[in-house]
């Protein structure tokens, strides 16, 4: 028992400086994503915390500030979701803050056990590698549409607008994450005068610029579309008699722009079921020289066994929708988990009554171009966005982000617009009732903005982009053979450094 004892002693009486740093440094780090920007802050913020990490005395205490980190970074850089907790999911301020709570809890959890990783290796490139490599297998993992993931906030979005943002058509956003920490770590070894890894850090930086003048797509010609954001509010869109006013509004805003080749509305832009505005909308699109793409719900069957989609509806030659098909936690599902369960009978919370969609491409088939659609949430997953990419020309994502009111929340999601456009290589339209609205070039930068909380029209000529990147070929693969790699090395050196000392 006196072992660990001594442990938990130890644990206590630890350093509550480096604690208190590793805090801050996650909060700093919030800081380097959308809208704020400051990218260097996660170089700086993830240098200090490899190197709490490396000073901590025990394993316990390495979990302890990874998970610190961890709170700073989620607590600050997802306060917006509880706007959408109370203001679309329905939740009291109350249960709110407990529903935010516990995710952050859970998410610093699982990213404290990436840091335990943090080895005291005499190889400081082996340590850098495995550091870089745990903390980037996390991001990944968290990734997948499961019963519980989240895909934000990951480190690759916070560099779209560095030299490295050109490893994503290589590897996606996690390859850029990881050679941004593999930097942080690098720089953090670079005091404690280890300097190789900073000599391959600056390597993966000159090769990023050698790598961003390679075109992975061919151009195709030019599309004008014409993107509508009406400034719907939360209210117009749930209150049924306000859907009349809600469909002319956008109908005005479309006449004036009815010579683009493509018209996009934003998710759920009319606010009621699809056999309720369909004959309406083919009327609308007759007169266009292009084709209409909106939001709506679609309902099948009726009752309690009828099913309710958040569909993407193009209208041109012909009908096609898209079902969206990974949904958004409370907003149009209640999560079956068994914590929560419990809570949401004691609150007499409503289940949600929206459907994912079967599995889809995502494809539409435009007058002009085929397209790859994404609702909202969906644009978070590169692994759906790259489904069939190759066979698309551009993607359109539709979001309603009125329930974000006016946090940050919005901004970021541009943000992860920026990165799967420069991921695929492919112009991104992105249609919100309330802004940002945006035209995306394939490079992920922004080509033409509207003001947010503004009625008006994005016009703009986008590239048609043909052929795919190797992410969008290979997916998973690359990234996976650069972790296998890091993973191999780092072993590679413990069993040499074990032989060494079994034969001292």
């Amino acid at each position: 028992m006196e072992p660990h004892n001594s442990n938990w002693s130890q644990f206590i009486r630890s350093s509550i400086t480096l604690r208190l740093a590793s805090l801050l440094c996650g909060v700093l780090c919030s800081l380097s994503f959308a809208p704020f920007g400051f990218w260097p802050l996660a170089l700086v913020s993830f240098a200090l915390l490899f190197h709490a990490l490396y000073v901590a005395t025990s394993t316990l205490e390495k979990l302890f500030r990874g998970w610190l980190f961890g709170f700073g970074k989620f607590a600050f850089g997802t306060v917006w979701l509880l706007d959408a907790l109370i203001h679309h999911a329905g939740f009291n301020r109350l249960t709110a803050v407990l529903l935010f709570s516990v995710l952050i809890i859970a998410l610093s959890t699982v990213f404290c056990l990436a840091c335990g990783f943090a080895l005291q290796m005499r190889s400081k490139t082996a340590s850098s590698l495995l550091l870089a490599a745990a903390i980037c297998t996390y991001e990944v993992l968290i990734s997948f549409p499961i019963w519980f993931s989240f895909p934000l906030l990951h480190t690759g979005y916070a560099f779209v607008d560095t030299p490295i943002a050109a490893y994503a058509p290589v590897g996606g956003v996690w390859l850029v994450g990881y050679a941004a920490l593999f930097s942080a770590a690098a720089i953090c070894f670079a005091f404690h005068k280890a300097y190789a890894p900073i000599v391959i850090a600056i390597c993966l930086w000159l090769a990023s610029l050698l790598l961003g003048s390679l075109n992975w797509t061919q151009d195709a010609g030019e599309l004008s579309v014409a993107l509508v954001q009406a400034n719907t509010s939360p209210n117009e869109q749930l209150e049924p008699n306000e859907v009349r006013a809600v469909w002319v509004q956008h109908q005005n805003l479309t006449v004036t722009n009815s010579s683009a080749d493509l018209i996009v509305w934003p998710e759920s832009a009319i606010p009621t079921t699809l056999s309720a505005v369909e004959t309406e909308a083919e009327e609308v699109a007759q007169e266009l020289q292009g084709s209409l793409l909106f939001g709506t719900f679609e309902r099948q069957g009726s009752g309690s066994i009828g099913r309710t989609f958040n569909v993407a509806v193009h209208i041109g030659t012909q009908v096609e929708t898209y079902r969206k098909q990974r949904l958004v936690p409370f907003g149009e599902y209640t999560p079956n988990l068994w914590l929560l369960t419990p809570l949401m009978e004691l609150i007499d919370y409503p289940t949600a009554h929206v459907s994912p969609g079967p599995r889809s491409d995502g494809l539409l088939y435009t007058k002009h171009a085929t397209t790859k659609v994404s609702i909202c949430y969906e644009i978070a997953y590169p692994q759906l966005v790259n489904r069939n990419i190759a066979e698309s020309d551009l993607i359109v994502a539709l979001n309603a982000d009125a329930w974000f009111g006016k946090s940050i929340g919005p901004w970021q999601q541009l943000q992860v617009a920026r990165m799967r456009a420069r991921e695929t290589g492919k112009s991104l339209l992105r249609a919100s009732n309330v802004g940002p609205t945006a035209i995306l070039a394939p490079n992920g930068s922004v080509r033409s903005l509207l003001p947010t909380h503004t009625s008006d029209v994005l016009r703009d000529n986008v590239l048609i982009r043909k052929g795919a990147t190797m992410f969008s070929t290979l997916g998973l693969l690359p990234i996976g053979a650069v972790l296998l790699f890091s993973f191999v090395t780092t072993l590679t050196f413990l069993r040499s450094t074990h032989k060494k000392t079994l034969n001292q």
